[in-house]
């Protein structure tokens, strides 16, 4: 009966080791998806992402040998330190997590800035003005040897690919909704390994937006907005589907083309 009563225990100590292993295997998130972007967490501490085009990219800790067949354009190493943005949209996110000092090159003029630490990196030399995006200077940027390009437009990507510099195209063909806009900062975080504060970050932001929603839909006139770019020949406007016109419906407005479906 003795033995007995040791093997049960013995068991029910095994069953409950195994049974937390088993739930800590399933807490472990191993892919993420935010719109057109996604995080896939791997061994060793590297991750594959893609971008906004689709484009697959092995993210790597330095000094970590890569085996798999990746060009190399196509591994970054992480944390990244030095990076260059096209997007202010994209620096103020990099900011909130916390690496403005990774920021070495810009494609915006410093009087077009507002964020105080670029300005002054830009006064100070830190960090470098590359021209406009449609006439980037090619030999500085390589000067710069950054680890990573962030940038909308997906046409450089074949000269940064034959100066093997690796860049991320951060907008999708499709708009981007609400969510995957405010989400968009934790695939950010990937490249600098901080998942956990974007994510509390984003969190955060979604509660701001529930209780500013709530408070506005008890407003008895719901304006009618249009939010877009007017340019010389042209107006072009967001579609229903994206982060701007789901907004509007968010703060109490009509949003003239919600019913419009598109890129942004």
């Amino acid at each position: 009966m003795k033995h007995a009563g040791f093997n049960i225990a013995r068991a029910l100590i095994i069953l409950t080791v195994f049974l937390g292993l088993l739930s800590g295997c399933r807490n472990k998130v191993d892919f993420e998806q935010f719109g057109g972007f996604s995080v896939k967490y791997l061994d060793n501490g590297c991750k594959e992402v893609t971008d906004g085009i689709g484009r697959k990219l092995l993210l790597a800790p330095w000094g970590y040998k890569v085996r798999e067949k990746y060009a190399k354009a196509d591994i970054i190493r992480i944390p990244v330190k030095k990076v260059v943005v096209y997007s202010t949209y994209n620096a103020a996110l990099i900011k909130v997590l916390g690496h403005v000092n990774s920021i070495d090159g810009v494609v915006t003029k410093k009087q077009d800035w507002y964020i105080p630490e670029i300005r002054k990196g830009i006064d100070q030399g830190r960090i470098v003005y590359l021209g406009q995006s449609t006439s980037i200077d090619y030999e500085r940027l390589r000067s710069l040897k950054p680890d990573v390009v962030f940038t909308w437009d997906e046409g450089i990507v074949p000269k940064l690919e034959e100066l093997s510099i690796p860049c991320v195209v951060t907008t999708t063909r499709i708009a981007r909704d609400l969510s995957a806009h405010i989400n968009f900062i934790r695939f950010i975080a990937a490249f600098y390994g901080d998942e956990h504060q974007a994510k509390v970050f984003a969190g955060s932001q979604f509660e701001k937006i529930k209780k500013i929603s709530a408070r506005l839909s008890r407003a008895r006139k719901k304006p009618t907005v249009i939010w877009g770019d007017i340019y010389a020949r042209k107006v072009q406007v967001e579609p229903g589907n994206s982060w701007a016109g789901q907004m509007v419906g968010d703060a109490g407005g009509d949003y003239l083309f919600r019913n419009l479906e598109g890129s942004t």
